[in-house]
């Protein structure tokens, strides 16, 4: 596969496999999110939505690993 330089555009085939890409990065990220929702009703007995769960804020020592 040959990277592209500055100023040469992607071919529609390539633009079309990001957006696919990207959707299927959102679709994974979306059931990882519901599966948590369904552990925390599990664990609560409490139907939770996402408005529910109380966000954490990272401190800038802490790592996100994917």
């Amino acid at each position: 596969m040959e990277t592209l330089s500055g100023n040469e555009e992607e071919t529609e085939p390539e633009k079309q496999r990001d957006s696919y890409c990207s959707f299927c990065h959102g679709v994974r990220e979306l059931q990882e999110q519901n599966g948590e929702l369904d552990v925390e009703t599990a664990i609560t007995g409490i139907l939770a939505t996402e408005s529910d769960i109380t966000r954490c804020e990272l401190g800038k020592d802490e790592r996100i690993y994917w």
